[in-house]
Protein backbone atom coordinates (compact mmCIF):
# COMPACT_ATOMS: atom_id res chain seq x y z
CA UNK A 1 0.00 0.00 0.00
CA UNK A 2 2.71 2.25 0.98
CA UNK A 3 4.16 2.03 -2.75
CA UNK A 4 0.60 3.28 -4.20
CA UNK A 5 0.51 6.13 -1.79
CA UNK A 6 4.04 6.99 -2.83
CA UNK A 7 3.69 6.75 -6.93
CA UNK A 8 0.37 8.18 -6.81
CA UNK A 9 0.43 10.91 -4.24
CA UNK A 10 4.01 12.10 -4.90
CA UNK A 11 4.51 15.22 -6.16
CA UNK A 12 1.16 16.59 -6.06
CA UNK A 13 1.10 20.59 -5.03
CA UNK A 14 0.90 20.94 -1.25
CA UNK A 15 1.14 17.39 -0.14
CA UNK A 16 3.85 16.20 2.00
CA UNK A 17 4.31 12.30 2.30
CA UNK A 18 5.96 10.84 5.14
CA UNK A 19 9.68 9.71 4.36
CA UNK A 20 10.43 5.50 4.44
CA UNK A 21 13.78 6.03 6.10
CA UNK A 22 15.34 8.53 8.46
CA UNK A 23 18.98 7.52 8.13
CA UNK A 24 20.71 6.72 11.09
CA UNK A 25 17.02 6.80 12.74
CA UNK A 26 15.67 3.19 11.71
CA UNK A 27 12.67 2.52 9.34
CA UNK A 28 9.44 3.74 9.82
CA UNK A 29 6.34 1.38 11.49
CA UNK A 30 3.81 2.43 9.04
CA UNK A 31 1.22 2.04 11.94
CA UNK A 32 -0.29 5.43 10.09
CA UNK A 33 0.14 6.58 6.94
CA UNK A 34 -0.01 10.60 7.72
CA UNK A 35 0.19 13.27 4.91
CA UNK A 36 0.46 17.22 5.49
CA UNK A 37 -1.65 19.13 3.95
CA UNK A 38 -0.22 23.15 2.82
CA UNK A 39 -3.46 24.72 1.73
CA UNK A 40 -1.54 27.80 -0.25
CA UNK A 41 0.08 24.95 -2.34
CA UNK A 42 -2.70 22.33 -2.57
CA UNK A 43 -5.73 24.64 -3.09
CA UNK A 44 -7.52 22.89 0.29
CA UNK A 45 -7.27 22.80 3.57
CA UNK A 46 -6.63 19.36 5.49
CA UNK A 47 -10.06 20.15 6.85
CA UNK A 48 -11.54 20.29 3.50
CA UNK A 49 -10.38 16.80 2.68
CA UNK A 50 -12.25 15.08 5.51
CA UNK A 51 -14.31 15.44 2.57
CA UNK A 52 -12.91 11.81 1.26
CA UNK A 53 -16.02 10.30 4.16
CA UNK A 54 -18.28 11.10 1.47
CA UNK A 55 -16.44 8.74 -0.84
CA UNK A 56 -16.16 6.06 1.21
CA UNK A 57 -12.40 6.78 2.25
CA UNK A 58 -11.62 7.01 6.14
CA UNK A 59 -9.40 9.54 7.16
CA UNK A 60 -8.06 10.58 10.87
CA UNK A 61 -6.45 13.36 12.07
CA UNK A 62 -3.97 12.85 14.21
CA UNK A 63 -2.89 14.29 16.46
CA UNK A 64 -4.22 17.33 17.89
CA UNK A 65 -1.71 19.60 19.21
CA UNK A 66 -1.68 18.62 22.82
CA UNK A 67 -1.17 22.05 24.37
CA UNK A 68 -4.86 22.97 22.54
CA UNK A 69 -6.55 19.50 24.61
CA UNK A 70 -9.05 21.37 27.07
CA UNK A 71 -7.34 20.17 30.06
CA UNK A 72 -3.76 22.01 28.98
CA UNK A 73 -5.44 25.40 28.29
CA UNK A 74 -7.61 25.06 31.48
CA UNK A 75 -4.79 23.99 33.84
CA UNK A 76 -1.57 25.56 32.21
CA UNK A 77 -3.46 28.81 30.29
CA UNK A 78 -1.89 27.14 26.77
CA UNK A 79 -3.63 28.87 23.78
CA UNK A 80 -3.19 29.18 19.96
CA UNK A 81 0.02 30.59 18.98
CA UNK A 82 1.98 29.49 22.10
CA UNK A 83 3.39 26.50 20.14
CA UNK A 84 3.20 28.02 16.46
CA UNK A 85 5.85 24.69 15.11
CA UNK A 86 3.69 22.36 16.67
CA UNK A 87 0.51 23.96 15.79
CA UNK A 88 1.68 24.34 12.01
CA UNK A 89 1.92 20.44 11.87
CA UNK A 90 -1.23 20.00 13.83
CA UNK A 91 -3.28 21.67 11.47
CA UNK A 92 -2.28 20.06 8.55
CA UNK A 93 -2.07 16.34 9.24
CA UNK A 94 -4.10 14.13 8.27
CA UNK A 95 -3.77 10.43 8.29
CA UNK A 96 -5.04 8.10 5.13
CA UNK A 97 -6.27 4.32 5.62
CA UNK A 98 -3.71 2.20 6.30
CA UNK A 99 -4.90 -1.57 7.37
CA UNK A 100 -3.57 -4.83 6.69
CA UNK A 101 -6.84 -5.86 5.30
CA UNK A 102 -6.01 -3.10 2.69
CA UNK A 103 -6.40 -4.16 -0.74
CA UNK A 104 -3.97 -2.76 -4.02
CA UNK A 105 -7.44 -1.49 -5.29
CA UNK A 106 -8.62 -0.25 -1.98
CA UNK A 107 -4.83 1.85 -1.59
CA UNK A 108 -5.46 3.20 -5.82
CA UNK A 109 -9.06 4.10 -4.56
CA UNK A 110 -7.76 6.28 -1.80
CA UNK A 111 -5.32 7.84 -4.18
CA UNK A 112 -7.83 8.48 -6.72
CA UNK A 113 -10.53 10.18 -4.05
CA UNK A 114 -7.39 12.56 -2.81
CA UNK A 115 -5.96 13.57 -6.21
CA UNK A 116 -10.43 13.92 -7.38
CA UNK A 117 -10.65 16.15 -4.01
CA UNK A 118 -7.43 17.95 -5.48
CA UNK A 119 -8.63 18.91 -8.72
CA UNK A 120 -5.63 16.41 -10.10
CA UNK A 121 -7.24 13.41 -12.00
CA UNK A 122 -4.82 11.20 -13.08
Amino acid sequence: MIQIYEAGLSGLPGLTLPSAFDPGHGVHAWHLYTINVDAAEAGITRDDLTQLKEMQVGTGVHYTAVHLHQYYRETYHYQRGDLPNTEWISDRTLSLPLTAKMTSGDAEYVVDAIRFALGRRR
